[in-house]
């Protein structure tokens, strides 16, 4: 028998390539060839001459791509009502649908060094401040978004900053008011999805003073105002303080916040007694009348850099009190 022959009984082949679906592919000659293809583009498929092989992979876990009716009609976890399914994997809608994109937020913001609470009359730092801020979901912020904005006067200070904290901007200043007012400033950046986001507010708020404290003068003059132990910033009446022995017991706060309620506005704590107060009759000083309580009025310069001279009511007690006692204002 010839070598070819030997050979020709020797070599085996399939003429048939049987498939579960569609017609099962013949070979029309010895020489012809088998196209491999994946209809809906859900597998790659990688042919290597060098190595005899094919590599086969199936593409976003496997899934198809998804033809039917679109977009979605409701919503479902990540997925809202008008998202488009079609021409997506399966693989995509569900984690679309369960992995719900984590927006990031900031998580503070603050300007170092600076009090957020001041004395009208008093200025804030100037210039090159340096700012600390932090992020929640920080993995989904894109880099270099970060700005500084004075929020009071619509300007952005710096922007395109590094996300990684402190970042410095030059903001200006240094900011006085002479009245109770407030000065803001934030941060703002963008998320990977190319939304703007912002910080809450860093805001300096200036305030005038109340004072209180106990004195023997049946008057008091703007120094014994200035004079007196207790000297709280504030916006309003409302407090409660505690006077030492002696002495006739004072309230002093600016016109311009007005009086206490009627009858209880100043209220002895340990019984929840209204206490009495000077009256017209009791001295010419306290001429004036509120809701029943009367006072005197002085005006009073601060010791602030800037200074601010400001109306202040004077309440007094009554009488001396020989002991401790703790009024509330309301």
């Amino acid at each position: 028998m010839s070598q070819y022959s030997t050979n020709r009984i020797q070599s085996s082949s399939f003429t048939t390539i049987q498939t579960p679906a569609g017609s099962s592919p013949v070979a029309n000659g010895p020489h012809d060839t088998l196209t491999l293809t994946s209809s809906d583009n859900s597998i790659s498929i990688t042919g290597n001459a060098t190595t005899d092989t094919i590599d086969l992979k199936a593409l976003g876990g496997g899934g198809g791509t998804y033809t039917g009716a679109s977009p979605a009609t409701i919503t479902v976890g990540g997925i809202s009502a008008g998202y488009v399914l079609t021409a997506k994997t399966f693989t995509q809608i569900l984690q679309d649908m369960l992995v719900v994109y984590q927006n990031p937020y900031f998580s503070s913001f603050s300007m170092s060094g600076q009090a957020t609470s001041l004395e009208v009359g008093y200025a804030t730092v100037s210039g090159t401040q340096s700012f600390t801020f932090g992020f929640g979901n920080a993995s989904n912020v894109t880099a270099n978004t970060l700005a500084i904005i004075d929020v009071t006067t619509s300007t952005t200070l710096a922007s395109g900053l590094p996300i990684t904290s402190p970042e410095n901007a030059n903001i200006g200043g240094p900011f006085t008011l002479t009245a109770p007012g407030s000065h803001s400033w934030k941060g703002q950046a963008t998320n990977t999805n190319s939304v703007v986001f912002s910080s809450s507010n860093f805001t300096v708020n200036w305030f005038y003073r109340n004072h209180y404290g106990t004195s023997t003068n049946a008057t008091l003059a703007a120094s014994d105002i200035l004079a007196l132990v207790g000297n709280p910033l504030a916006s309003g009446v409302a407090q409660t303080q505690s006077f030492a022995a002696g002495g006739y017991k004072y309230y002093c706060w600016p016109d311009t916040f007005g009086s206490p309620t009627a009858s209880t506005g100043f209220k002895d704590t340990s019984n929840g007694l209204p206490v009495a107060m000077a009256t017209v009759t009791d001295n010419a000083a306290y001429s004036n009348v509120q809701n029943g309580w009367y006072y005197a009025l002085v005006s009073v310069t601060n010791t602030a850099p800037t200074p601010v001279t400001t109306s202040y009511r004077v309440y007094r007690t009554q009488n001396v009190l020989g002991g401790t006692i703790t009024i509330q204002v309301s």
